[in-house]
């Protein structure tokens, strides 16, 4: 999925700063000895050296161990990596390690003259980052504070990011608190049919009508988002289960029922809004998943992990408040415009220059920053095409009914 890595954000603002988070531990020794081979190396004195790399380096080399190829033999390596290793590196040459082999498991390896290598030294610098550690001047838990509040703040300036959302019905309740932090709703349905935004001035609050809801209320109360439906929905959307555990990228999910789902539409898995095409009643399969809808993340489930149908849906604009992201996020991606990467990177060393009391420099990066999002937010103000102004006899016009009719606003 396009977007932006946290780690990578955390990583770049702290190169800047400079103030560079804890690193991977270089591997310990490496244990090496010559085999029997069909394949065998050249003989001679071979040098090697162990290295860890992650999602944003690799490690210096462990101490280099020296080994004796003979005749018809290669080399078989094994090492003790470090935690949070990716891949890692084998170096190696006669007299010098100059060309590397990489493996992505753990365990015993043999190098011999099939083995693909590409020609290099081992790094002189660590640079296998952990954007989750401390630094020597901000701590990790200072960096998440500091992009929580970035993240606040860039969605006070442009109101909000683009999204969709939804939640669940229950036949018979009218009242029900939005999930997710919302500035602005722009369209909703329920069961696929479109539903107005109207006044409260149109509610009727006299007798409980059920039936296929058609109207959608909105009501702030402190920093929740209530909605009202009327009339009160007539079905509640199905609540079920995983029938098989499911991977952070998988597209398909199968279920335990989908009795009265919706033949597309949204559901939530555990947390994680998702968007599915089609349905296998045959298989009581999700085909076509969009993951990570709403501000939510991709993420692996279990088998029997709770399932909701999202029968009513909305559009709007989306806000992030509070601590949103925490220790432990770095591998998450920000839901958030691919083009905010340099701005959050700006508001983060702006925090630095701020902390060193470098009142200028630190003005001016927030001004970049605000700068940045403003004019998103003016390119922002139109993202739909013609509003329909409905009559106050006929309602919205879908074609021409009378003189008085609805008019079309560019």
């Amino acid at each position: 999925m396009a977007g932006i890595n946290l780690g990578d954000l955390i990583i770049s603002a702290r190169r800047l700063a400079p103030d560079p988070p804890a690193t991977l531990s270089k591997p310990a020794s490496p244990t090496a000895s010559a085999q029997a081979s069909a394949n065998p190396l050249a003989t001679g004195t071979y040098k090697i050296g162990i290295t860890a790399v992650n999602s944003y380096g690799e490690t210096t080399a462990a101490n280099p161990a020296d080994v004796v190829i003979a005749a018809g033999q290669s080399l078989l390596v094994n090492a003790t990596l470090p935690t949070g290793f990716t891949k890692w590196r084998v170096y190696f040459g006669i007299g010098t390690a100059g060309q590397y082999a990489e493996f992505t498991t753990s365990g015993a390896k043999t190098i011999d003259s099939t083995t693909a290598v590409v020609a290099a030294t081992a790094p002189l610098t660590n640079t296998a980052y952990n954007p989750d550690g401390d630094g020597t001047f901000v701590t990790a838990q200072g960096m998440y504070d500091w992009l929580n509040e970035a993240l606040e703040e860039a969605s006070r300036i442009v109101i909000g990011i683009y999204d969709i959302g939804g939640f669940r019905s229950v036949s018979g309740q009218p009242i029900y608190e939005l999930p997710g932090q919302w500035a602005k709703l722009t369209y909703a349905w329920f069961d696929g049919i479109p539903m107005g935004m109207p006044a409260h001035s149109a509610a009727y609050y006299r007798n409980k009508v059920t039936g296929i809801s058609r109207a959608m209320f909105i009501t702030q109360v402190a920093d929740r988002l209530l909605v009202e439906i009327y009339p009160i929905p007539n079905r509640t959307g199905l609540s079920t289960t995983l029938a098989s555990s499911m991977t952070a990228t998988q597209t398909t999910a199968a279920l335990a029922s989908t009795t009265g789902m919706r033949s597309f539409g949204l559901a939530k898995i555990e947390n994680e809004v998702v968007h599915y095409e089609s349905i296998d009643t045959t298989t009581n399969t999700l085909n076509g998943l969009i993951r990570g809808l709403s501000g939510t993340f991709a993420a692996a489930h279990a088998s029997a992990a709770a399932v909701e149908e999202l029968n009513i849906r909305f559009t709007g604009l989306r806000n992030f408040y509070g601590n949103a992201f925490a220790v432990g996020d770095a591998s998450k991606t920000l839901p958030v415009p691919v083009g905010w990467r340099l701005p959050l990177v700006n508001y983060l060393v702006h925090k630095f220059r701020e902390a060193e009391q470098d009142t200028a420099n630190a003005k001016r990066l927030r001004d970049d920053f605000v700068a940045f999002l403003e004019e998103t937010a003016r390119q922002n103000a139109q993202v739909v095409g013609p509003q329909q102004v409905p009559s106050p006899y006929d309602g919205v016009e879908t074609y021409v009914r009378r003189l008085g009719g609805g008019i079309i606003v560019p």
